[in-house]
């Protein structure tokens, strides 16, 4: 994706900007939002596992984001809450396999030498980028290759335009009663304008 000034620039500048934003649980109270840092979301969000920090984690996802299209962390539950840990799935290695009856999804993790492991929705914590079916994201190569295809079509429509001539071909019609100087008149003028 390019030298640090380029494509590797680009994408940690995209995963700095997402770790720089902390996401916090809101209250309610009145006409006024205030931090519930009591919630347990907000100490996982912030903490998400023992081995990474809140800002390293966000900055993991917004890597993956930028290049694969999608970020996933598995959701740990705790002995008295929801979630616990987040736990980063690689995205080379987990991709949406089904839909239940219900429509939520379900992941498919192919962990290398092992049998894979299937998660519920409700067990996986999915960020997407952009993409075209609301299911998953776009791998960042994807995008590329069709832009670069469209413009090489693009391109190769062009030449072909031009080699055969770019004047356009028809038949000019003058109006009844045209004829002697109107005729040369509507001529020069329809000369004059193509």
């Amino acid at each position: 994706l390019g030298d640090r000034t380029g494509g590797q620039g680009l994408i940690r500048f995209r995963g700095d900007s997402v770790a720089m934003c902390p996401p916090s649980p809101y209250l309610i109270r009145g006409d006024r939002r205030v931090i519930d840092s009591e919630h347990y979301s907000h100490r996982v969000l912030r903490n998400p596992n023992l081995w990474m920090t809140g800002n390293r984690w966000r900055h993991l996802m917004g890597v993956w984001m930028a290049t694969w299209g999608n970020a996933y962390s598995e959701i740990v539950p705790g002995p008295t809450s929801f979630a616990d840990e987040l736990r980063p799935l690689y995205p080379g290695q987990t991709k949406v396999d089904d839909q239940r009856a219900d429509g939520s999804l379900v992941y498919r993790y192919d962990r290398p030498g092992k049998e894979p492991r299937f998660l519920g929705q409700e067990q996986v914590l999915h960020f997407r980028d952009i993409g075209t079916d609301g299911v998953r994201g776009l791998e960042m190569y994807l995008l590329i290759r069709n832009v670069v295809g469209i413009a090489l079509a693009t391109e190769k429509h062009t030449s072909l335009y031009m080699r055969k001539g770019s004047r356009l071909a028809g038949l000019v019609t003058a109006p009844q009663g045209a004829a002697g100087p109107k005729r040369d008149e509507l001529q020069s003028e329809l000369t004059r304008a193509l």
